[in-house]
Parts: C-alpha cells; structure tokens; sequence
C-alpha cells in the first residue's frame, strides 16, 4: 500500500506552528469518523458530504432501522472514500449511547473505526 498523508483530526498544530499530520491507519480512520460523524448539509462548501447515521440511528430501533443504518455507513464510505472498503458494520446499544463499529481495510492494511452518539429516548 502507498504511504497515506494527510491532515490530523481533530485540527491542531505542531509545537512548531504547523498543521499536525497522520499517516496511513490514522488519516484512514480520521476520514472514516469524519463521514460518519457529518451529517450531508453541514459543510457549506461540500453540502453533499457525510451520512444520515446520525439521523436514521434517532428512528425509532428495530432490526429495519439496524439494516437502514448499515446500508448508510457502507454507501456513506463507498462513495467518499475510494481507498476502503468496508468489510463490516456493528452497533452496540446502552441506556446512554449508541455505538458504530466499522471494520475496514485498505490494501493490506485492517482496521476498526468507532463512533460513539449520544441516544435520545
């Protein structure tokens, strides 16, 4: 796999002034959590960026919502970012919170991405 460069997020900077960067899993899994965590509508300059997770997960949770939500995440990754695929989408559900958990990969590289939201009863 070709080395993968990008800009940290969180934003923040270097002791040096400059933008913090990642590399490779990191910047993978940054860009992942960034789609997951935007819903389409908050970017101004990119209005079709992110998913409906956040807004499918608040329906009401039933096994329909649960393969509404699943379907979401992988087309939500599929179609803004190219260098992963998905190879599966889990949730785990408290009192408090809903958990995703994406398990990626990217070449040779396999990964995990978590997200979690707070639930509204």
């Amino acid at each position: 796999m070709e080395r993968i460069k990008g800009i940290n997020v969180p934003f923040r900077f270097t002791n040096h002034g400059y933008p913090e960067s990642c590399v490779n899993e990191k910047c993978l899994h940054d860009s992942v959590f960034s789609i997951l965590s935007t819903i389409p509508g908050e970017r101004v300059m990119r209005s079709n960026f992110g998913s409906f997770l956040r807004l499918i997960l608040f329906d009401s949770i039933s096994r329909a919502t649960g393969f509404r939500a699943r379907a979401e995440v992988i087309r939500a990754i599929t179609a803004w970012e190219p260098r992963v695929s998905v190879e599966d989408v889990g949730f785990e559900l408290d009192d408090t919170t809903i958990r995703v958990h994406v398990i990626w990969r990217a070449g040779n590289l396999e990964a995990r991405t978590s997200l979690a939201l707070p639930r509204v009863v």
